[in-house]
């Protein structure tokens, strides 16, 4: 005849603990088997990923966005938690000092949008590389490429003119795309040839004016 067993152990039992830790022991083995089998399914996902795949944020950049998207969600943006939950996916870069994610090209093509939307600007080479990724058309025009304090100062005094043309030359080079210490701006001959006179105005380097009057198709030197 079978020993009757108490309620208590009834329950024990339905839990797969038999009073030895055995249960505890196998439900512990099986979530770190779990763990290991998504840990490396990610990592044969991301040893499948080119170059191109990666959108790179400075980590500064990163945290920043990250509180912008928070922001966001605060205030009721429906869309915010799909981007919050697309900036959230980093994953290993071979690229040193930043944070990387590779969203699939309809996920990249709504968080660009959204970033710009939400008010960020070129300087955030992410964008760049999140458009790269959604196949957006590369920029028209010819790049002209500068150290961003470069850029940064050249836009200020523009900027500090008031007048019309160097304001609008201004906002041209602030639609430049950065990597690292280094800024690039996509240039039309039409676009070039004010934006060269402005910055010249302003005694900017005869590098970046030369570069400028190549692209407007400006054949003879400038008087130094």
């Amino acid at each position: 005849m079978d020993t009757p067993i108490s309620s208590r152990e009834r329950s024990m039992r339905s839990f797969g603990n038999d009073g030895t830790g055995e249960g505890r022991r196998r439900r512990a083995a099986e979530r770190a088997a779990d763990t290991r089998e998504k840990l490396q399914a990610k990592r044969r996902r991301e040893a499948k990923l080119k170059p191109s795949d990666y959108a790179h944020f400075l980590p500064e950049t990163y945290e920043h966005l990250l509180t912008l998207v928070a922001r966001q969600m605060r205030a009721g943006r429906l869309d915010a938690p799909r981007a919050n939950a697309i900036l959230f996916s980093s994953v290993r870069s071979k690229r040193s000092g930043f944070v990387a994610i590779t969203p699939k090209p309809e996920s990249a093509a709504f968080l660009a949008t959204w970033l710009r939307s939400a008010g960020v600007d070129t300087f955030c080479h992410a964008l760049a590389e999140l458009d790269i990724i959604a196949g957006t058309a590369a920029p028209a025009g010819r790049p002209v490429d500068l150290p961003v304090p470069d850029l940064i100062q050249i836009a200020a005094d523009l900027e500090r003119t008031g007048a019309a043309d160097a304001v609008a030359a201004a906002k041209h080079l602030r639609t430049a795309g950065v990597s690292g210490c280094h800024a690039r701006v996509f240039v039309t001959p039409d676009d070039a040839a004010p934006i060269a006179e402005a910055v010249h105005a302003i005694g900017a380097s005869r590098s970046l004016v030369r570069s400028l009057d190549i692209i407007a198709g400006r054949t003879e030197p400038r008087p130094h």
